[in-house]
């Protein structure tokens, strides 16, 4: 009963899992990306800061709306620097954040989609539509994004992360810890990997590999709730196993 609780837990926050670890892994994402892509799209974006100040003022408002959860906010004024530029990936794929972050993920996916008839190889944009396709319980597309994105960039820990997750979603166990173990390679201090291969590993009753996976997450974050409540779940197992 116990690991079929941790296995509806990992699956009920969409394209990632647990409470704790997907409100920090979706903070953390959002901000990293959103560096990214402003630090990959200054070359389109800053001339029109140029050539439309008003542009540049409507995507720097959306920006601060959709970090404070604003989506109604960041939407409208989205929707108003497309107005003046119809065809600005960076915005249409914000404005496609927006959506998603308040549950209209049919409305996300199209907008994704005309970022990258745009841009087919931006790995953000897929990034982003396999994320609403996971969220939609669309398994098989969410993987097909995840592909695409791995074909442009291997080592994409973004792609990675959906991937293992698509393959949670789906009950392939082995695939999804296959999935993490690569990120972890690629990124070896990342929390919501090592908590999701703990918890992957405790389903599988391999106590030895969950037990270091839990204690690795804790020395990165003291107080991680999800590796802690993993350790003990562990240790009530053993308990009743030595009974």
């Amino acid at each position: 009963m116990n690991r079929i609780i941790i296995v509806c837990c990992l699956l009920s926050v969409g394209c990632v899992s647990l409470e704790y670890a997907s409100r920090q892994k979706q903070a953390i994402i959002h901000s990293q990306m959103l560096k990214e892509l402003k630090q990959q799209s200054n070359k389109s974006i800053y001339p029109g800061y140029t050539r439309n100040g008003q542009l540049g003022e409507y995507i720097t408002k959306g920006d601060v709306y959709l970090g404070q959860s604003k989506y109604n906010l960041a939407i409208s004024t989205y929707k108003k620097a497309l107005e003046l530029d119809p065809k600005n990936v960076y915005t249409l794929n914000n404005l496609g954040n927006a959506y998603s972050g308040q549950g209209e993920y049919d409305l996300a996916i199209s907008t994704y989609k005309k970022a990258l008839e745009l841009d087919p190889k931006n790995v953000h944009t897929l990034n982003n539509l396999g994320n609403a396709y996971y969220k939609q319980g669309k398994y098989d597309l969410a993987m097909s994004t995840c592909k695409k994105m791995l074909e442009l960039d291997p080592k994409n820990v973004y792609a990675l992360n959906n991937l293992g997750d698509t393959y949670l979603g789906q009950g392939k166990y082995d695939l999804a810890i296959s999935a993490y173990k690569k990120m972890l390679e690629l990124d070896p201090k990342n929390v919501y990997a090592l908590n999701n291969l703990g918890s992957l590993y405790y389903i599988q009753d391999k106590y030895n590999l969950a037990i270091p996976t839990y204690k690795k997450a804790l020395e990165l974050n003291p107080k991680n709730v999800y590796a802690l409540k993993g350790l003990e779940r562990i240790r009530v197992s053993q308990s009743k196993a030595n009974q």
